[in-house]
């Protein structure tokens, strides 16, 4: 059973890297909880601050095309959000 401070909400639909994002996320958690439960907490807390950012402004992140054409990227030390815009475009109100 996960710690109440790594569940996500399971009851939309997401695509396959969704899903596996979701599930990195869970394990780095539980990785640091089971050693630091309340640094677990705080870098979820953390972690879930930098996504609604980017759920308000989706180009907040660098372009990091060196990655992959379309990727963006944000850190939350020591890891970093990879993601894709849809469309991919820096045009527009964010």
């Amino acid at each position: 059973m996960l710690p109440d401070h790594c569940r996500t909400d399971a009851r939309a639909s997401y695509d396959l890297k969704e899903l596996k994002a979701r599930a990195d996320v869970k394990n780095i958690c539980i990785h640091i909880g089971k050693e630091q439960p309340r640094s677990a907490e705080k870098y979820f807390a953390n972690f879930r601050r930098k996504v609604e950012l980017l759920i308000e402004h989706p180009r907040l992140g660098e372009r990091h095309q060196e990655v992959i054409r379309t990727a963006r990227m944000l850190v939350e030390a020591p890891f970093v959000i990879l993601y894709e815009t849809r469309p991919d475009t820096d045009d527009g109100p964010y």
